[in-house]
C-alpha cells in the first residue's frame, strides 16, 4: 500500500473505528426502563421510562433533561422544585401529585392526567398539553381558559 491508496485505507479504517465507538457510546436508541423514578436533587438526563409504577414517589428539586416518560403512573408523587427541560410525557398520570414551583420549558405533556394535582407556582414555558386533563380539584397556576388554550381539557365528573 503506497501513496494515495494507503491514506484512503487509513482514513476509512479510522472512520469505521470512530463510527463504531460513537454508535456504542451514544444512546441513539436507548432502552426503555420501568424502574421507579425517585430521589432528591437528582439529574435525570435522557432517561426513557415506560410502564413505571412510581405512585407516591418523590423527585424533589431535580433536573430532568431530554427524558421521555410513557405509560407511567406518578399519582401522588411529589416533584416540587424540579426543573424539566425538553422532555416528553405521554399517557402518564400525575393525579393528586405535587408540582409546586416546578419549572418546565419546551416540554410536551400529551394525554397527561393532572386531576387533583397541585401545580401552584409552577411555570410552563413553551409547553404543549394536548389532551391533558384537569378537574375542579387541580390547583392550576393559570386560569381554566388559559388551560384550554394550551390544549388541556377539564375532566367531566
Amino acid at each position: 500500500m503506497h501513496g494515495r491508496t494507503g491514506w484512503i485505507f487509513f482514513f476509512a479504517s479510522l472512520g469505521v473505528v470512530l463510527l463504531a465507538g460513537f454508535w456504542r457510546g451514544a444512546d441513539l436508541f436507548p432502552s426503555w426502563s420501568a424502574r421507579p423514578v425517585e430521589g432528591h436533587y437528582r439529574s435525570v438526563d435522557f432517561w426513557h421510562v415506560r410502564g413505571s409504577d412510581s405512585r407516591g414517589k418523590s423527585l424533589l428539586a431535580s433536573r430532568i433533561v431530554g427524558s421521555r416518560f410513557v405509560e407511567s403512573d406518578f399519582s401522588g408523587a411529589d416533584w416540587s422544585g424540579s426543573t424539566i427541560l425538553r422532555s416528553r410525557f405521554q399517557d402518564v398520570s400525575f393525579a393528586g401529585a405535587r408540582w409546586r414551583d416546578v419549572t418546565a420549558r419546551a416540554t410536551r405533556f400529551h394525554r397527561v392526567d393532572f386531576r387533583g394535582a397541585d401545580l401552584q407556582g409552577a411555570v410552563f414555558l413553551s409547553c404543549d398539553f394536548q389532551g391533558s386533563l384537569f378537574d375542579g380539584a387541580t390547583r392550576l397556576p393559570f386560569s381554566k381558559e388559559r388551560a384550554a388554550q394550551l390544549g388541556m381539557r377539564e375532566a367531566v365528573p
